[in-house]
């Protein structure tokens, strides 16, 4: 193939993931930081809802609309066999404001999550069959993106 040299070697490096890594840092409510060793196996789970551009179809085409922040939902597997899990169901039946956090990935290559204006959204399904320690607690807030818009781009 074109490009390449022969005896190198085209692979690239594959990175390194810490399992121990993953944390939550919550400034308002520093009591609350989740770090490893406050998780079960699953750890943190960070997903986003919509699209970070919306498409306004017209007669010939497409028009694009950059959205200014995505709606996030963080699952935090916390355990029941400690009482840190108790601590948030105490801090949720008083008041779930948590205010902005920062999610920190399993990997150092990867940067962190901000989002803003963070609560306590829920708890999944608990089981009490002595076989699962799973509190899976789950945080909502949004997490700002297309930041050009501020500045004028696009318009």
């Amino acid at each position: 193939m074109p490009g390449n040299s022969p005896g190198v070697n085209p692979n690239v490096p594959q990175g390194l993931l810490n399992r121990v890594r993953g944390s939550v840092t919550i400034p308002l409510f520093t009591a609350y930081n989740i770090t490893a060793p406050y998780l079960g196996r699953e750890m943190l789970q960070l997903a986003f809802t919509g699209d970070s551009v919306e498409y306004i179809e017209n007669a010939t085409g497409a028009t694009k609309s950059p959205q200014p922040y995505l709606m996030s939902e963080l699952r935090c597997h916390l355990l029941t066999s400690q009482a840190f899990a108790d601590s948030y169901k105490r801090k949720m039946e008083t008041n779930s404001d948590l205010g902005d956090i920062t999610v920190r990935p399993d990997s150092s290559k990867l940067s962190p999550y901000i989002l803003r204006n963070c609560s306590i959204g829920g708890v999944e399904q608990l089981t009490f069959n002595g076989r699962d320690n799973g509190y899976r607690l789950r945080i909502r807030g949004f997490y700002p993106i297309n930041s050009d818009l501020y500045n004028g781009a696009g318009s």
